[in-house]
């Protein structure tokens, strides 16, 4: 006897197969990927038509960049009462052959207004000179179409002075690629001082915590409009350790301007 089209065995698993495959396609392609393994680009937890939101960011970075990136987001949107497109692109470091091409079509892309870039390699004893050639020259392209450039200088390892190391690092980028710096390491170190039992960081001793990641959203986010953020936004901070940052990210962008 002849069956019908689903009650066959073997038509039932190319039916199967045939419907895993779209829906797999459609995650790989529509879904947010958690910060992550391997690199790729992160759209807006929300898709916002270009032309529809106020703000344009790309951020480009590591998994420091990826404990921030939302939270930025929210923060600018409370702040400006606008809508805010912001897409995050993952990479080891900026200097991972294997990522350039796609990483300057998106840093060439007008419709990414402001981009950001983090993961600058690093010595981690302080001893090795990396090249920045990679990050001057995605640096370039942002500045080349008129866009906004920031590098994105990340916040010290828990129990290591290196916070002028790092900034130093990037401040040298940013001035050769014609950028600004986002001195979030520097607003870490402010608010530690106020608050020196306060813990900002995952076991490691790199990654920030919860806290440590809405302080540099924090600090982000202000450099972003160019001024402090009033707004709590939600944040799971305590409101004592807020408003320091906040206080920091002040005097930090009053010192810039007069620098």
């Amino acid at each position: 006897m002849k069956q019908g089209f689903l009650k066959s065995p073997a038509r039932w698993a190319v039916f199967g197969f045939f419907f895993a495959a779209v829906m797999l396609a459609g995650w790989k392609t529509l879904g947010p990927k958690p910060f992550p393994e391997e690199n790729g680009i992160e759209e807006s937890t929300v898709i916002v038509p270009q032309e529809q939101a106020a703000m344009n960011v790309l951020m480009i970075g590591n998994s420091h960049t990826g404990s921030v990136s939302q939270i930025v987001k929210k923060i600018l949107q409370a702040e400006t009462g606008d809508t805010v497109r912001l897409d995050t692109y993952f990479v080891g470091h900026l200097d991972q052959d294997v990522s350039q091409e796609e990483m300057h079509e998106l840093v060439a892309d007008p419709s990414n207004e402001i981009v950001i870039l983090q993961a600058q390699k690093i010595s981690s004893s302080h001893q090795i000179d990396y090249s920045t050639e990679a990050a001057e020259r995605l640096g370039r392209a942002v500045v080349a179409r008129g866009g906004r450039l920031f590098y994105f200088s990340e916040w010290k390892r828990k129990g290591v002075e290196e916070t002028k190391y790092y900034e130093d690092i990037y401040q040298g980028i940013a001035d050769r690629a014609g950028g600004e710096v986002i001195p979030v390491g520097r607003i870490f170190d402010a608010v530690l001082t106020k608050f020196p039992d306060l813990d900002l960081w995952m076991s490691d001793g790199n990654h920030a915590n919860e806290s440590g990641s809405e302080i540099a959203a924090i600090a982000i986010a202000s450099w972003l409009i160019g001024e402090k953020v009033q707004s709590k936004s939600d944040l799971a901070l305590p409101d004592q350790v807020r408003i320091e940052a906040q206080n920091a990210v002040q005097q930090t962008l009053k010192a810039n301007s007069h620098s």
